[in-house]
């Protein structure tokens, strides 16, 4: 190619838009020499089928391994050496050898251990039913460690060092131990949490870890050096792929029921930080043609009768985001997806065929506020009177983080307009060009990218998960 590719892809909802399914196509198109994950952790669950048929959801490793691309992992994420090695044997079982001598992991990426995870679970099952949707996975109290151990806190290039790792992993082990107790003493009635203080105080708990981190590195041939300048400056093409969505993100989404990492293109940025010219940047966000979330929190267009049309086979319930949550296409959190995620180029949409044979397709256009404290609206909203019904009709681009009081508003919102399309009967798994799409369906995405709709350009459309089923406009 002339001019080498530099794209970033991040989600515009609550995660699950399909970024592993661009990620893998952009990779094949543009032969893509480097995916670099810049968020998240082991947390993520990127689904990919190649052309071929092979199925794999990606944790750790680029969504772009099985087309050839190498697995930057920024010093922005967060890891998990255990789960990114059951992650390597799966690759190897579906044709990807030798799968870790092809990643590199920045020195400064912060470590999960199963410390982490167990205090995750924990802190989860004492909230009871005002658990925040965690994956239970380490990601949350991994971050906090980052913020408040300083030079204690765990990091990849401590795997390097027996006898650091040794020493951080008993403090850490330590650490964690004392606050496990804490919560069993605060929830005597939790037998759950028992169960899991009695699991952390192991016998040899960092002995084997210490043993397993060292052979980590020296017998897998991942490779932890920073690497980021000699990556970021390539002549190659080189797609960033994010995590979860904009609207779990710690500063804009909807708290408490958010990630830990930064899921805007901020981590983008800051990993560029001037090394490439804003122009040489094409941002990309995704959505699907209908919304999604898999855990808690407000969700405002959620349709329990749609959910039952258009199943999602590899999201199902789990033990802690619950349910997959399925509604139809929200306007306003997509719009507002796109506003905190400053300067999107434009917008891959996802999941198009999911909503064949569907007879009426609306998009919620606007909420009714129901609850008691309207004096609170103008703090988030557009909004207004109709008739002796309030009307939300957007969102505000926060100028500050966002507080508890925008999910405690939106669990009161209940759809309130929709604007409704004509469905279509045909499959469009097939359709290679959009002028083959069912004029119903093209008018649904002409929509979607007017002025009325997200007033952002369509570029993808998919019709299928595998790489070979998208439509570039």
């Amino acid at each position: 190619m002339e001019n080498t590719q530099k794209i970033a892809i991040a989600g515009l909802a609550f995660g699950d838009e399909g970024k592993g399914t661009i990620a893998e196509c952009l990779t094949w198109r543009y032969d893509a020499e480097h995916i670099v994950r810049y968020n998240g952790g082991p947390q993520a669950a990127h689904f990919v089928v190649t052309p071929q048929g092979i199925e794999h959801c990606f944790s750790q490793f680029g969504s772009g391994t099985f087309a050839g691309a190498r697995t930057f992992l920024s010093g922005k994420m967060l890891i998990d050496p255990i789960r990114m090695k059951n992650e390597a044997i799966a690759l190897e079982k579906k044709g990807v050898n030798e799968s870790l001598k092809r990643v590199v992991i920045d020195p400064d990426c912060f470590i999960i251990t199963p410390f982490h995870g167990i205090i995750n679970q924990m802190l989860e099952i004492s909230r009871g039913e005002a658990r925040h949707g965690s994956c239970g996975v380490g990601v949350g109290q991994a971050v906090k460690d980052s913020k408040q151990l300083g030079e204690m806190a765990l990091i990849a290039k401590d795997m390097l060092n027996k006898e650091t790792l040794w020493r951080k992993l008993d403090f850490l082990w330590r650490v964690k131990i004392d606050l496990a107790q804490q919560l069993v003493a605060e929830h005597p009635n939790m037998p759950e949490l028992n169960k899991r203080l009695e699991k952390l105080i192991q016998e040899n708990y960092v002995q084997r870890l210490v043993s397993f981190y060292c052979n980590f590195v020296t017998e897998s041939g991942v490779q932890i050096r920073n690497d980021k300048q000699s990556v970021l400056e390539s002549d190659s093409n080189i797609i960033f792929e994010g995590a979860q969505g904009v609207l779990l993100d710690p500063k804009y989404g909807f708290t408490p029921y958010i990630t830990k990492t930064k899921t805007t293109f901020k981590n983008v940025e800051d990993l560029l930080n001037g090394r490439v010219p804003r122009s040489e940047i094409k941002k990309i966000g995704v959505l699907r043609a209908y919304s999604t979330r898999h855990g808690a929190g407000p969700f405002v267009t959620e349709n329990d009768w749609l959910g039952r049309q258009i199943p999602d086979y590899h999201n199902g319930a789990n033990e802690w985001q619950g349910k997959f949550r399925i509604g139809w296409f929200d306007l306003l959190t997509a719009r507002y997806g796109t506003m905190i995620n400053r300067d999107i180029d434009s917008i891959a949409l996802t999941n198009l065929d999911r909503l064949s044979r569907i007879e009426e397709i609306p998009i919620c256009t606007s909420y009714e506020y129901t609850g008691k404290n309207e004096e609170l609206l103008s703090n988030f909203f557009e909004w207004e009177y109709f008739g002796s019904r309030i009307r939300i009709t957007g969102f505000k681009k926060p100028n500050k983080p966002v507080n508890e009081q925008l999910a405690k508003i939106l669990f009161d919102c209940k759809p309130m307009e929709f604007q409704k399309f004509q469905g279509w009967k045909e499959d469009i798994s097939k359709v290679k060009k959009i002028e083959d799409l069912p004029i119903e369906a093209r008018k649904y995405i002409d929509f979607l990218q007017s002025e009325k709709g997200l007033n952002v350009p369509i570029s993808i459309v998919s019709v299928g998960p595998k790489s070979d089923q998208k439509i570039f406009l």
